[in-house]
C-alpha cells in the first residue's frame, strides 16, 4: 500500500514489483469528497498484482556448425517493450545468459533477440504457462549478415530480428532507434524505438562502408566493405501509431499517426520521423487550454507559444 500526497488532479503510478509479479500502471484521480481532514495525511491505495512467469536462456552466435555464447545481445518481448522486461547478455562465466521477469501468465508473446552490428537476430513465439512461478527455458540464436549493411535505416540505428532474402535485396523485421538522432526539441521515453515488419531493403551501390564509417567495433572486418542499404519504398511506414516523447526536456507529449508513424528521407540517406505532435496539458502545472493552435518556438528561449 502507498500513501500519496495531494498535488495533482490526476496522475499515473507505475508499480515495478521486486518479486514475481506483473508490472502494473494505475491512474489516480483526486476526488475531493474522498480527501482526509488533512491533505498531509494523503490517500492510501490498495493495489493487487498478478503473478508472473520468468523466461531465461542463452543467446548464441551461430556460425556454421558452431554456436558460441554471445555477449551484448538484447532480449525483449515485442508486446511489452518495457526496459524492466528486457535484458542484455553478459560475458565471462555467464556469457550469453539472460533472464526476463514480470511476464504475464497464459499469453502468446514474441520473444526477440537482437545485437548491435550487422547481425540478424531471432524471433520466437511463446505461449506462457498458466502456473505460478513457472520458468521457461528458451535459447536464442543470432547470425552475421554480409550482403549489405543492416545496422541503420536512413541513418537511424537498426536491429534486425528476422530477415528473408529476396532476389535484389531482403525483407527485414526489427526495430529502429529514432531517439539516436540529435534533436534540440524532442526526447523519447523507452529509448525511442519503432518497429518495422517485412520492409524491403536493397544494397545502395553508390557507396560502401569503410573503417571511418564503422561506429560499432563488433562489426567484423569482412563486413567493413559491404554496401550500405536503402529502402525500396519511401516513406517507411512503421508498426507504431504513437510514440511518447518529451519536448524541451520539460513537457510531456506524443508523436502520432493513426496510419503508422513514417520515416521519411528528408535528404539523401538521412531520415526523419514524421507524425503529429501532441502536448499533454498536465505538463503545464494547473492544466493548459487554448482555442488556437499551439506551435513550438525555437527562437524565443525554447518556449511554447500560441500562434495568432
Amino acid at each position: 500500500m502507498w500513501r500519496l500526497p495531494y498535488h495533482l488532479d490526476s496522475f499515473n503510478i507505475r508499480i515495478v514489483p521486486d518479486g514475481d509479479y506483473v508490472i502494473k500502471e494505475i491512474n489516480v484521480i483526486d476526488d475531493a469528497s474522498e480527501r482526509p481532514a488533512s491533505a498531509m495525511q494523503g490517500k492510501i491505495i490498495g493495489v493487487s498484482l498478478a503473478p508472473s512467469v520468468t523466461i531465461s536462456g542463452i543467446v548464441y552466435l551461430k556460425s556454421g556448425l558452431k554456436n558460441t555464447p554471445f555477449a551484448d545481445a538484447h532480449v525483449y518481448i515485442e508486446e511489452i517493450n518495457d526496459p524492466y522486461v528486457s535484458a542484455t547478455t553478459m560475458g565471462g562465466k555467464i556469457a550469453g545468459a539472460y533472464t526476463l521477469r514480470h511476464i504475464p501468465m497464459g499469453q502468446t508473446i514474441t520473444l526477440d533477440a537482437t545485437a548491435t552490428g550487422n547481425y540478424v537476430g531471432e524471433q520466437v513465439i511463446i505461449k506462457t504457462p498458466t502456473s505460478v512461478n513457472s520458468v521457461v527455458q528458451q535459447d536464442l540464436y543470432i547470425k552475421e549478415f554480409t550482403e549489405f549493411d543492416i545496422t541503420q535505416l536512413l541513418g537511424f540505428p537498426m536491429q534486425v530480428t528476422k530477415l528473408e532474402p529476396a532476389t535484389d535485396g531482403a525483407y527485414v523485421w526489427g526495430r529502429v532507434k529514432v531517439s539516436a538522432q540529435k534533436n534540440p526539441v524532442f526526447g523519447y521515453l523507452n529509448n525511442g524505438y519503432v518497429d518495422i515488419y517485412g520492409k524491403k531493403l536493397k544494397a545502395d551501390i553508390r557507396s560502401t562502408r569503410d573503417k571511418s564509417d564503422n561506429f560499432n567495433t563488433k562489426i567484423s572486418k569482412a563486413t567493413l566493405q559491404i554496401p550500405k542499404s536503402t529502402p525500396e519504398f519511401l516513406p517507411v511506414v512503421t508498426e507504431n501509431n504513437t510514440i511518447t516523447c518529451q519536448i524541451y526536456d520539460k513537457y510531456s507529449g506524443s508523436i502520432t499517426d493513426n496510419n503508422g508513424l513514417k520515416i521519411e528521407e528528408y535528404k539523401t540517406g538521412v531520415g526523419a520521423l514524421d507524425g503529429i505532435v501532441s502536448l499533454d496539458d498536465a505538463s503545464f502545472g494547473n492544466g493548459f487550454t487554448s482555442d488556437v493552435p499551439v506551435f513550438l518556438d525555437l527562437l524565443s528561449n525554447n518556449s511554447i507559444s500560441n500562434a495568432p
